[in-house]
């Protein structure tokens, strides 16, 4: 089982504090806090987890594959990956896929 920081203990529900063995619940969570306290990086949108997308700004570096949240033991794995990343709204990500947007441009 991979290891809780005390803060991400802490930003964690209840339920999913009680639910330890349920480790999809409590992944899911830590991944969902991620993504709002980062916010969307073009608009700063951080109202809902759920319209929040990491997107990977290089995508030779992309493993997907780790993001099953299946075990603790794929939550490091998780973590490495979205270093990699940057938080675009779903709006933002849709648009930078296009082309359009200004999110990876230097």
């Amino acid at each position: 089982m991979a290891e809780l920081t005390q803060e991400e203990l802490n930003g964690l529900s209840p339920r999913a504090r009680k639910a330890h063995g349920q480790s999809n619940d409590m992944i899911q969570e830590i991944v969902n806090n991620e993504k709002s306290s980062r916010g969307c990086q073009e608009c700063g949108y951080n109202k809902s987890p759920f319209a929040l997308d990491f997107h990977h700004v290089n995508k030779k570096t992309k493993n997907v594959s780790y993001w099953f949240k299946s075990s603790y033991t794929q939550l490091k794995k998780i973590k490495k990956e979205w270093k990699k990343c940057i938080v675009l709204c779903a709006n933002c990500h849709r648009i930078e896929h296009h082309g359009l947007g200004n999110a990876t441009k230097n």
